[in-house]
């Protein structure tokens, strides 16, 4: 089950897709429409248009586009030119490297028109991926190992290229862009590394602590917390774990039986699944947490799992190697995030979920409760069969004044059962006087309105003690206010007369700025002391009021807002967002939306977008 930040967090609104699933389990359905039984698909990708690509590098060479409904059509490259690995570029088209000539490949998904690119120096080219700086990274083993940077504006002719060395006996495989913007690469030759190029430098550093010798690295993600996820395809096989911050590597392989693990992505649940090719194969499944789960009923006859992708439609997508070739689908169990209670009255709540289908009819349910027991019930409703996430609901009454209750909302589909996490509101006293959310007015500036949403809240009053926050007011811009165990929203006045912006809060502690003129803009600035130590020691108070590790969760509406760590400071563009400060650095979190974050350091901004996290070190 992924790992949630603050999952009792008082109605709070928690983007992270759950995996706490139970029933029946995982269905493979494959699928060969018109791939030949030699084809020897290597690669599959999630393409810009909402369908999948898949290359082949045996027969005569062919792209094949697969609908989430598993129709296959063939595009014929022509040429001799067989695609090995598959992205998607910064133009939103698909490219792809050849196997076995010096040639990228490139199509356009709406007119399928295929234009190839060949090379004057002869590059046996491997892993592609679409990375920062609007290029294309490619994995070069020979003449000599290299990561390529490819700019793809040319419109015909040889592509602007420039190749930075690595380790001669490297043998760089497969790419990822991390949550830093940085490329980082498997080295498949003994003795194995994993490589990371920073773009802006062009410094490449090297990887082994923690890593087998001669485990073949092969496949490469990166994971729903910034991590680096890789195989190690040599002999029974196992799954590698890098920390960027610290650079060390776990390793992980209880639960595998199928050796030579292959290729691995990200799944939407927050789960990693991979391939395994030896034997009849598998597709196996790891948690952030290292537990293996290998799926295989339906493979037969040395298939030879090898590519592999997150589908459009929430499930995972993989290509089988061997003869006779075909596209295969893993389903998955229900997905569920950003559970809320809202229009809380002293009687009555809407409680709200989003719950993604994966494609498979859906029902759902909320449970609620004044404890983790729950006891009582919403009914049953559809969530539908789509493969985007579906907003769903249910009023609850009856409610007694006052009071605590604990909720979650239950997803099934054939796949299984998915629980979301336990989440819990306070219902208003019988003496609360009108709607929530009615309080003085702000004042752009000098007045930020507050209001308690969920669980405890607290501010600092002016003798420097933290109080209740039990209703909706106004406070000074200044004020300190600690949702470490509750939910606040934030209301602040924009020039406009009458205008207003609301920013919902919560998991930490943090102070209230903004300035009395400008356009609005209201910074929300972590107040937690780091105990961090610098240059050998730590500040001798911060060691005695400080922690290794603050967070702030927050979420809004197209407002004018920025979180401010301390590394960076992230500029939201309507999102919902996280903020974790830390000795390693200020990690920028996306969930829903966009954030420009700006390096205290090195002065650069990085767009993150959703899905997508960014780590301004020290």
């Amino acid at each position: 089950m992924r790992r949630l930040r603050n999952a009792a967090i008082c109605g709070a609104v928690l983007s992270l897709w759950l995996t706490a699933s139970a029933g029946a389990a995982a269905r493979i359905d494959l699928y060969t429409g018109s791939i030949p039984g030699d084809a020897s698909p290597e690669s599959i990708l999630t393409g810009p248009d909402g369908n999948l690509w898949a290359g082949e590098i045996g027969s005569s060479g062919a792209l094949f586009r697969v609908t989430p409904a598993g129709l296959i059509g063939k595009i014929l490259t022509g040429g001799g030119t067989h695609p090995l690995d598959l992205a998607t570029g910064p133009e939103g088209r698909v490219w792809f490297t050849a196997h076995g000539t010096s040639r990228l490949g490139v199509v356009n998904p709406l007119t399928e028109e295929i234009t190839e690119h060949p090379f004057a120096t002869n590059f046996s080219m491997e892993g592609i991926v679409g990375g920062p700086g609007g290029a294309l990274w490619v994995a070069v083993s020979s003449p000599n190992a290299a990561i390529l940077r490819v700019a793809p504006s040319e419109a015909a002719g040889e592509l602007a290229n420039t190749a930075i060395a690595v380790k001669a006996s490297s043998q760089p495989d497969q790419l990822t862009v991390g949550a830093e913007g940085d490329v980082w690469f498997t080295e498949n030759a003994g003795p194995g590394a994993i490589g990371r190029l920073t773009p802006a430098t062009g410094e490449v550093r090297e990887f082994t602590e923690g890593l087998t010798s001669n485990s073949r690295p092969a496949g490469i993600t990166t994971g729903p917390e910034g991590d680096i996820w890789f195989t190690e395809s040599a002999g029974s096989g196992r799954i590698g774990r890098l920390v960027p911050a610290t650079g060390r590597i776990s390793e992980y392989s209880t639960g595998l039986t199928i050796g030579a693990p292959q290729r691995i992505v990200t799944g939407d649940d927050g789960n990693l699944y991979f391939t395994a090719s030896e034997g009849n194969g598998a597709i196996g499944r790891i948690t952030p947490a290292g537990v293996i789960t290998e799926y295989g009923e339906g493979l037969a006859g040395k298939p030879e799992p090898w590519g592999i992708t997150s589908g459009p439609d929430g499930n995972i997508w993989f290509t089988l190697k061997a003869n006779p070739s075909r596209v295969g689908r893993l389903t998955l169990a229900p997905g569920i995030s950003s559970s809320a209670a809202t229009s809380v009255t002293s009687r009555s709540a809407t409680l709200t979920a989003s719950v993604r289908a994966n494609a498979q009819s859906t029902s759902y349910h909320f449970e609620y409760g004044t404890d983790a027991a729950y006891g009582s019930r919403t009914a049953t409703t559809s969530a539908g069969a789509a493969g985007t996430p579906l907003t769903v609901s249910a009023s609850v009454s009856g409610l007694a004044p006052a009071t605590t209750y604990h909720f979650r909302v239950i997803a099934e589909n054939a796949t299984g059962t998915t629980y979301g996490a336990d989440n819990v509101f306070t219902t208003q006293g019988t003496g609360a006087a009108g709607p929530r959310g009615a309080g003085p007015a702000p004042v752009i500036g000098k007045l930020a309105g507050v209001e308690p949403l969920s669980g405890s809240v607290r501010f600092q009053n002016s003798h420097g003690a933290f109080v209740a926050l039990t209703r909706a007011t106004t406070l000074p811009v200044g004020a300190v206010i600690d949702t470490t165990h509750g939910v606040v929203k934030v209301l602040t006045a924009l020039p406009a007369r009458g205008r207003t912006q609301a920013l919902k809060v919560w998991g930490g502690i943090f102070r209230v700025a903004q300035s009395r003129h400008g356009n609005g803009l209201t910074r929300i600035l972590l107040k937690t002391p780091l105990a961090c130590r610098r240059h050998g020691r730590a500040h001798a108070a911060s060691r005695r009021r400080g922690v290794r590790t603050r967070t702030l969760w927050a979420k809004d509406s197209n407002g004018r807002y920025s979180t401010y760590g301390a590394n960076s400071v992230a500029t939201v563009l309507g999102t919902e967002w996280e903020t974790v400060d830390s000795c390693a650095g200020t990690l920028t979190r996306v969930l829903q939306g966009r954030v420009r974050v700006r390096n205290s350091h090195t002065h650069r901004t990085i767009l993150v977008s959703a899905g997508h996290s960014y780590l301004a070190r020290p």
